[in-house]
């Protein structure tokens, strides 16, 4: 049966579990893609900051965060930190990157379907 005029992709019946299969993998994907990008972030941070910082207990800034960041690094060092900070932006900037890259070719494996109405003849 078509779907509000137009073709559906999915039987009727199924529609509802198809929904909520979308529904849990695009809260699933955005938990544990939350979850690695933070990982990669700290420890990329911790690096550049030992890297560039080396007199700042780099466990301190992760646990201060950006807010409390310039008052525990002090005007001598900041612009050092504050590059560690961006290397460790850009590095879970490319993890997202490349995350969208692989979405963006697995959408090729998908089935195209037009979902125009067909013209009735009368």
């Amino acid at each position: 049966q078509p779907l509000i005029g137009l073709m559906s992709l999915i039987p009727q019946a199924d529609l509802p579990i198809a929904t909520s299969i979308a529904v849990f993998f695009q809260f699933f994907g955005g938990a544990i893609f939350l979850g690695i990008a933070n990982n990669v972030f700290v420890s990329r941070l911790i690096s550049a900051l030992h890297k560039y910082t080396p007199n700042l207990n780099a466990q301190m800034a992760v646990r201060v965060g950006a807010e409390g960041f310039r008052e525990l690094i002090g005007e001598a060092d900041l612009h050092a930190g504050l590059v560690a900070y961006s290397e460790a932006l850009v590095t879970t900037f490319y993890l997202c990157a490349a995350g969208s890259a692989l979405a963006f070719f697995c959408s090729f494996g998908m089935g195209w379907r037009s979902v125009k109405e067909k013209e009735r003849i009368n």
